[in-house]
């Protein structure tokens, strides 16, 4: 049986921004994406995914297309 499952590639673009003189955390990607960083570790975490407005608002912080952020994929379970 195939199942689709919706995979979160958030936290590879939070840990991309890090550079040496400017560190972008959890709290303050958080911050800047007016979310608790509770919520968006929930979002790099895949145990929550965001609303469409957020995953927009996400999308143009990281200036990446929403579905880069979030992806199906397709699994086969016997």
């Amino acid at each position: 049986m195939a199942t689709t499952a919706l995979r979160s590639n958030v936290r590879a673009f939070r840990t991309a921004l890090r550079r040496p003189k400017a560190k972008r955390t959890l709290r303050a990607v958080a911050s800047e994406l007016h979310v608790s960083p509770s919520t968006l570790s929930a979002w790099e975490n895949g145990k929550h995914f965001p609303p469409l407005e957020d995953a927009m608002r996400a999308a143009l912080y990281f200036k990446a297309p929403v579905e880069s952020l979030w992806q199906l994929e397709d699994s086969t379970t016997a």
